[in-house]
């Protein structure tokens, strides 16, 4: 019986076909720990330089306690930008640039969501037709990241 509702289910989507809203498509991956769920959606990850990118990371409380992160600076979560190289992922660049370096923790309600946004330009700096990993973690706690590949095209003259 369940590979007839498999079969089934795989010849309807066959048949049916699937289509993408592109305009709303975004790239969405998620890190989970057991109390926390990370997500990181970007608005594109085809990217050119001077383009702006819409990049939002959500945080969710698995749990039934509050959980308490600790965050090192005033940054509640870290966005990081990543090249591979041939000894591994490199730091590109980290978003905020700048915060306070000041103990600041926060509390997540059981179940609760909290969203983080940033409209991030995409600068000369970053490397261009090559693969490139983008994560954003929660400050403090660098296991719960949530990456995305994306790439950056070359400027044309």
């Amino acid at each position: 019986m369940k590979y007839a509702v498999c079969t089934l289910a795989i010849a309807l989507a066959v048949v049916t076909g699937c289509e993408r809203n592109v305009a709303h498509q975004r790239q969405v991956l998620a890190a989970r720990a057991e109390d926390i769920r990370l997500t990181l959606s970007l608005s594109t990850t085809a990217l050119a330089a001077g383009q702006d990118v819409h990049v939002i990371a959500t945080a969710v409380n698995n749990t039934r306690r509050p959980l308490e992160i600790t965050a090192s600076t005033s940054a509640l979560v870290i966005v990081r930008l990543w090249r591979q190289t041939p000894s591994g992922w490199t730091q590109v660049r980290e978003y905020p640039e700048t915060a306070l370096q000041v103990l600041h923790p926060w509390t997540l309600a059981p179940g609760e969501q909290r969203e983080f946004e940033w409209t991030l330009t995409v600068e000369p700096n970053w490397p261009p037709n090559e693969p490139l990993r983008m994560t954003a973690e929660l400050n403090g706690h660098p296991a719960r990241s949530a990456p995305v590949a994306l790439r950056v095209t070359a400027a044309t003259k």
